[in-house]
């Protein structure tokens, strides 16, 4: 599933699927040698692993240090890491460390599925949720759905069981950027796709009481999606939780809920509105993963961080040999306007979306300004700072 190592979000082809407008996912021209790769692969794993010698680390996880911009002449931008620093929020410093797997409720999205077959999974089982849909399900497409599932069934029931765990962490490299392995949200989709397949095939049955226990399963896989601070997990967990709740409504209206199965589903929304992770969560995410991509930039690799789209639009506009060398030469004051925008963007996230969606907008526009100036702080105002909008667009779908 991973197109490119080095492009934003690219480790997953979950990512390339969109996420409310969001250019997250990043398929690019970034290059890595297979050796490099296979040392990524090796710390992303989903167990405890010996902290690897500074000769083992791959270049991309070498630039999540942020050496170049921690060396910068600008005092100011000193200062705001040093800032990020003490709130730990560097991206080194949002690299957790994994409980023991039995212990942690991520483990079990570790080849859970073979990775070669995830494709034709996810897109075989999407096929089978539109067709089992609605009252007048085909009875055919019924059977075939079920003999689908229950090809899985054991990967549904290692699930449920590991939703027992009291511990979820996934194996998220922060220092490796838009390059960490977000291999789990494949994983993690297949799974939800096939309770979505047994909720649905239950309220066909008039078993709506086991279409409800499938609902609050899909609810809180989302929610622990939710928990990571990786913008792009945070985002897919809104599309799951999305999806759960069509399913609800679906259930809800082939079949009637008994008062009890309305209150388990009901407790359920209502422990996790009491929980609900901060939107700032997604942004101090969203922060870490930008100010590698601006090491990255002050390394001369720009083309690393674009897309194969970004890429061609910019040939069009700009001489790109010239366009490196200005971004690499701009790159700390970049990376203070953007330290210092994200602290904005962080600052208005508690309030309201009604109240945020002007401030937003103000933003936009300062951006767009800055990017006009003489010296624009190009990856902050072209590649990174757009995403924010839709980004709080989504999370506000994702509340109401």
């Amino acid at each position: 599933m991973q197109e490119n190592p080095f492009g934003r979000g690219a480790a997953t082809g979950t990512a390339r699927l969109g996420h409310g407008g969001l250019t997250l996912g990043r398929a690019t021209t970034g290059l890595l040698p297979a050796a490099v790769l296979a040392a990524l692969a090796a710390v992303s794993g989903c167990s405890r692993a010996a902290v690897p010698e500074p000769e083992t680390v791959p270049l991309v996880e070498r630039i999540g240090e942020l050496s170049e911009l921690s060396r910068t002449d600008l005092v100011t931008l000193r200062e705001e890491l040093a800032r990020l620093e003490e709130e730990k929020a560097l991206p080194r410093q949002l690299t957790e460390a994994l409980p023991p797997p039995d212990e942690n409720l991520a483990a079990v999205f570790v080849n859970l599925f073979p990775p070669d077959r995830l494709p034709g999974i996810l897109a075989e089982g999407e096929q089978y949720v539109s067709a089992v849909r609605g009252p007048e399900a085909d009875p055919a497409a019924l059977r075939q759905a079920r003999a689908f599932r229950e090809r899985f069934e054991p990967q549904r029931q290692a699930v449920r069981r590991a939703l027992r765990r009291p511990k979820c962490v996934f194996p998220i490299r922060f220092t490796a950027g838009y390059a960490a392995d977000l291999g789990f949200l494949d994983q993690a989709a297949a799974a939800l796709r096939l309770e979505q397949l047994y909720a649905l095939q239950a309220v066909a049955e008039g078993k709506a009481g086991e279409a409800a226990d499938s609902v609050i399963v899909q609810l809180r896989l989302a929610a622990a999606l939710a928990s990571s601070k990786h913008p792009l997990v945070r985002f897919a967990a809104a599309r799951h939780r999305a999806a759960a709740l069509d399913v609800l409504q679906e259930v809800v209206l082939s079949e009637p809920l008994r008062r009890d199965d309305v209150l388990r589903v009901g407790n359920e929304l209502r422990r996790q509105i009491a929980v609900w992770p901060a939107d700032a969560d997604a942004w101090i995410g969203f922060r870490a993963l930008g100010l590698h991509a601006l090491e990255t930039a002050k390394r001369g690799r720009l083309y690393d961080i674009l897309t194969d789209e970004e890429v061609a639009e910019f040939q069009e506009h700009y001489d790109m040999k010239a366009l490196v060398e200005q971004v690499r030469k701009n790159a700390d004051a970049d990376a203070l306007y953007f330290v210092r925008a994200m602290a904005r963007v962080i600052e208005i996230s508690a309030l309201p979306f009604p109240r945020r969606r002007p401030e937003l907008e103000r933003l936009a526009a300062e951006w767009k300004t800055a990017l006009a100036g003489e010296t624009p702080p190009f990856v902050a105002c072209r590649v990174l700072l757009p995403q924010v909008p839709p980004g709080h667009e989504m999370q506000a779908r994702d509340r109401a």
